[in-house]
Formats: C-alpha cells, structure tokens, sequence
C-alpha cells in the first residue's frame, strides 16, 4: 500500500497489478501444503503485465511467493482467491508483504494485490 498524507488523515491506496502468468494447479497444489517447518518451503512466481504508460524501470515484473490459502471462487474448480506473501521479487519492490490474488488457473492469469 501507498500512504499518502491528506489534510490530518492518511490515506491508503493499494498496488494491484494483472497477472500474465502464474503458476499450474500442481504448483499451487505443492506450495500449499509443502511446510517450511519440515525444511519443504516451496514457492510459486507470479510474473506482471506491464503498464504501458509507465517506464519498465519503475515497474515490479513479478514476485515469487508463499501461498497460504486458496478458496475455490466459484464451481468450475478454476478460479481460485490466493492468500500469502511476496517472498522474493523480480526487478525491484516489496518482500515479505502480505498480498491475495484472484486468478485463474487455466489461463493462468489474474489480480495481485499487495494488502500492506
């Protein structure tokens, strides 16, 4: 998120950016139940669409992450809402923030947003 000073309150804008690949169901599936506790950390790369009216050098390409959570978004069993954290980043930007995502596993795209 983004604090911003307006007037004698902050306010919060969130960084959210579109997914142009992501990771497969198996994927998802192995960073999910795979415990760091037991030495089996396993993480999942999100790579970002750049927007185009920005410089490539002041945009995030991706981020690689600890999932924690995933709730199936409706029946087709291809839309998932993802919880977890960023743990390392392509480029530059935010580690170890918290982020949720809504993506779809066939197409392997979606929503990331950074929530802190």
């Amino acid at each position: 998120m983004v604090r911003r000073k307006v007037g004698s309150c902050m306010a919060t804008k969130q960084q959210q950016y579109k997914i142009k690949k992501g990771p497969g169901k198996f994927e998802l599936s192995m960073a999910l139940f795979a415990s760091p506790e037991n030495g089996c950390s396993q993480t999942v790369l999100f790579e970002f669409e750049f927007d185009r009216g920005l410089p490539a050098t002041s945009q995030l390409a991706g981020t690689w992450a600890n999932i924690f959570s995933v709730e199936a978004e409706d029946g087709s069993r291809e839309n998932w809402n993802i919880l977890g954290t960023s743990t390392e980043t392509q480029h530059h930007g935010p580690f170890g923030r918290k982020f949720k995502v809504y993506y779809n596993t066939q197409r392997r795209s979606g929503t990331f947003t950074f929530l802190e």
